[in-house]
């Protein structure tokens, strides 16, 4: 997924979103700095240190079983790889969403998600040697895997993994997608993360802003990476199942699936029914309406809505894409409706502005 240029967007209200804290008007709700406070660091110590370690202890898992196959390659040893491959892949979509501070500066999405794989750069790259800092790149971290794991028959796989060029480039991937793993994860458990408790306000690049515009940022990937371009609906009808997040493996629901489970997680602060510290609750707690109604269980039941509609999918998401197109749409129109409730309300009345520039307009 590419990664996005900041660009502040401010609402035409009565109130400007994108003024500083001491300018912005009477209609934007106090935000307590005790409030912020006890928010940030709940969503540092509950969800996003947990989310990281996890990616990388199940690498760590990946990284022996690697080991191990590439010792000798054969199909027990192949299916143990993947079996830890897709424990990694799917404990990565609940830390994605989380690209901000450490993440942002090792351009994590990049490195390790950066899908569709692009076989023939990939090819070019087992050929000439792994980048560690190459940028933008359809050729490195889950993708690559999710291709040489699985593309082909077993016989193939098997031979491809006894070549010794794929197996240096199989290591230097993952090396590099651990290294980052420790670095984000050190600056969250150390200065960034001390930082990011005490960094309130509203002002862009607050804590609070971060956490807005990532958990938007996150959700219009889900819209869009993992719905909108494989279905056709944002390329005139034209269907590409092939840049499917997991297409190879045959996970791309399970992905999908995962994706949004973290986004409501995100939202909740874990279980809706917990009653965390949340966004949710905070939007509670404020009082915050649309058309008099409460916008936080306005966004839940809109949550419900998009969750039943994915949980109409029963078969593979690329089978599911080429052949029910009416549960595919209206997928990707539950989602569109939350994007209204999350990405301008929210933000909206709560005076902050959102600061990333998405492709597609929200009416997509």
């Amino acid at each position: 997924m590419r990664r996005l240029i900041l660009l502040s967007i401010c609402f035409p209200l009565l109130f400007s979103a994108c003024a500083p804290d001491e300018q912005v008007g009477s209609l934007c709700p106090e935000i307590g700095e005790a409030t912020q406070t006890t928010l940030f660091v709940a969503y540092k110590d509950q969800l996003i240190i947990p989310a990281y370690t996890t990616v990388y202890d199940r690498l760590e898992s990946l990284e022996a079983s690697l080991e191990t196959l590439l010792v000798n390659p054969n199909l027990t040893k192949l299916s143990e790889a993947r079996d830890n491959f897709i424990a990694a892949y799917r404990a990565w979509q609940y830390a994605e969403p989380f690209y901000f501070g450490p993440a942002e500066d090792q351009l994590i999405e990049d490195h390790l998600n950066f899908f569709p794989i692009d076989p023939q750069a990939l090819q070019v790259s087992i050929d000439t040697g792994f980048e560690k800092d190459a940028t933008e790149r359809y050729d490195r971290g889950f993708p690559a895997m999710d291709y040489l794991f699985y593309q082909g028959t077993d016989e193939a796989i098997i031979e491809r993994l006894s070549n010794a060029t794929v197996q240096a480039y199989l290591n230097a991937n993952l090396d590099n997608m651990m290294n980052r793993l420790d670095l984000i994860i050190q600056d969250w458990n150390t200065a960034f993360g001390a930082a990011f408790v005490n960094n309130t306000g509203k002002v862009d690049g607050a804590s609070l802003s971060q956490i807005i515009n990532t958990y938007n940022r996150h959700f219009e990937s889900i819209k869009r990476n993992r719905v909108g371009l494989a279905s056709g609906i944002l390329t005139l009808g034209f269907k590409d199942v092939e840049v499917l997040e997991g297409y190879y493996s045959g996970i791309s629901l399970d992905l999908l699936s995962d994706a949004v489970d973290a986004s409501s997680i995100y939202f909740y602060g874990g279980s809706k029914n917990d009653s965390l510290v949340s966004l949710y609750k905070l939007l509670s707690d404020l009082d915050l309406r649309v058309n008099n109604n409460l916008l936080a269980n306005q966004m839940a039941a809109s949550i419900e809505q998009y969750t039943a509609a994915l949980e109409a999918i029963i078969i593979p998401l690329d089978e599911a894409i080429l052949s029910e197109d009416e549960i595919i749409f209206g997928l990707y129109q539950a989602l569109s409706g939350y994007v209204v409730l999350a990405k301008t309300d929210m933000p909206t009345l709560m005076c902050i502005s959102i600061t990333y520039v998405d492709n597609p307009s929200d009416s997509d």
